[in-house]
């Protein structure tokens, strides 16, 4: 009997030992390149399929494995499923689509482990036709931040159906029989705020999904050459990165990649951060924290106070949605940037965005006053109606921001950044915390940064944020010239 034992030496990391003990029914890991996620993956389709209940002796599993192509899935996938299920319980045969059938007569407690597994690659219309029409047990989504989401929520729902029920001649359903346990598993390394998997995982955190990350592979340490100069900083290895000991040189596997790498992309490849796309130097670096001004719990709208907005007009509008605490925090609570190349026109953006986000986000609310662009008192040379004229017609009361010079709209922006516990961001509002991050940036010329932001999708809404606390300010100011508090915006 001992020379019929098969060992697989396995030893999971921290995150995937917490991964494998969680029965969540949609799980995904984020973690940097080469951290050993696929490998995880393989041992948990294959762990959780011995926990599937034994019916008439036999635990019964189908899963289906999927990549975006097919030259990945054979090249990658594949090969890791090979390196780490022995032939001797499952052969991979290459057929179309590749199948591994995996079977273990007695698994220790005389039950047999029966598992099919499918691969799919889904740049194959036949294969999306498949995935469409399988009755699985669990899927895996290998690389899942290149696959649609259309393709991960067909994904879901074709898990759960293997065993079926089975009946006796009295159409009883047969105790034991039937699924009973399921699951949809997704590794990916990071991905835009943007994406879909943000959203789901982190934004909406949806009902029955769960997020495992990785630790960085590597991190920012002041450079001990030049300790005078805080912003001079290197790369090291993170002591607490998985996987480092199954690479080639360790963590020197990353440090010898960053020859000519931009910090953003170290930061989603081997850092597991979130991305995204830094335009020179970002326009708030001094002044904008990311875990003091954008943290976990969100601010909440709160229907007693008055929502202030800031907008800006132009093809691309953007409005940005505030409230002011009653202890004097400006939070910021939404915001409003249509992702549309072509651009808007003001009309359409009240009436099909604007108009529906606040009746959904914000019921009951009566009370909406706000700033913007000083230019939009411009009349248009057709009509001779000027944004301003449309936003009342829309029942909306808003004014022109006291400048629209940006070195004063900024600095008001940064009064509340640097006022302790003056400001607050909801993670919702993805593209405000894209333009903090970086993606809001001044672009450099012949060496020298601009004066100005460059022009990126994030710069609208951060305009808007900028009119919203210039106007702010400025009422601030009128109130105190005026000697009484103001009209409510807490000054």
């Amino acid at each position: 009997m001992a020379s019929n034992v098969i060992k697989i030496n396995y030893y999971p990391s921290p995150t995937f030992e917490a991964f494998h003990h969680d029965d969540t029914e949609v799980r995904g890991v984020l973690g940097p390149v080469g951290a050993g996620k696929s490998v995880g993956m393989v041992m948990e389709c294959f762990t959780c399929s011995l926990e599937q209940a034994a019916f008439r002796g036999v635990r019964r599993v189908r899963g289906a494995i999927v990549r975006n192509t097919y030259n990945e899935l054979k090249s990658t996938t594949i090969k890791t499923w090979v390196d780490w299920i022995p032939e001797a319980i499952g052969v991979v045969k290459m057929t179309s689509p590749p199948t591994c059938n995996v079977f273990i007569p007695d698994i220790g407690d005389g039950t047999a482990l029966d598992m099919e597994v499918i691969f799919l690659a889904l740049d194959r219309e036949e294969d999306q036709k498949k995935l469409r029409s399988l009755e699985l047990t669990w899927v895996w989504v290998n690389e899942a931040q290149f696959i649609a989401e259309e393709n991960i929520r067909v994904a879901q729902q074709r898990t759960g159906r293997f065993p079926k029920i089975e009946r006796d001649e009295n159409n009883e359903v047969i105790p034991g029989s039937g699924c009973t346990w399921s699951g949809l598993f997704l590794d990916f390394n990071a991905v835009d705020m943007e994406h879909f998997l943000y959203k789901a995982f982190v934004l909406e955190k949806r009902k029955g999904y769960k997020l495992f990350v990785q630790p960085p592979a590597l991190i920012e340490v002041q450079d001990p050459d030049f300790p005078e100069d805080k912003d001079k900083k290197v790369w090291v290895g993170n002591s607490k990165a998985e996987n480092v000991e199954n690479l080639p040189k360790g963590h020197e596997y990353y440090l010898s990649k960053l020859s000519g790498m931009k910090r953003s992309q170290i930061l989603v490849d081997f850092c597991a951060k979130w991305g995204i796309s830094q335009v020179g130097q970002p326009v708030y670096a001094e002044t904008f924290d990311d875990d003091v001004h954008a943290p976990e719990e969100e601010p909440k709208y709160e229907h007693t106070l008055p929502i202030y907005i800031g907008i800006d007009f132009g093809l691309h509008p953007a409005i940005v949605f505030a409230q002011m605490s009653r202890f004097g925090q400006l939070c910021i609570i939404g915001e409003i940037a249509p992702n549309e190349p072509s651009g808007v026109s003001l009309e359409e953006f009240l009436s099909d965005y604007y108009r529906p986000y606040v009746l959904e986000h914000f019921i009951g609310a009566v009370n909406i006053v706000g700033w913007g662009d000083p230019a939009g008192r411009g009349r248009n040379a057709n009509d001779k109606v000027t944004p301003y004229m449309l936003l009342k017609k829309a029942g909306i009361n808003c004014r022109p921001a006291p400048t629209n010079a940006f070195i004063p709209r900024k600095e008001a922006v940064e009064s509340f950044l640097m006022k302790r516990n003056g400001f607050v961001l909801a993670r919702k509002c993805v593209k405000l915390r894209k333009g903090f991050l970086g993606s809001y940036g001044y672009k450099k010329l012949n060496g020298i940064p601009k004066t100005e932001p460059e022009k990126t999708p994030e710069s609208h809404p951060h305009d808007a944020l900028q009119y919203l606390c210039s106007g702010i300010k400025g009422e601030a100011n009128k109130a105190v010239a005026g000697g009484h508090k103001g009209n409510g915006t807490g000054w």
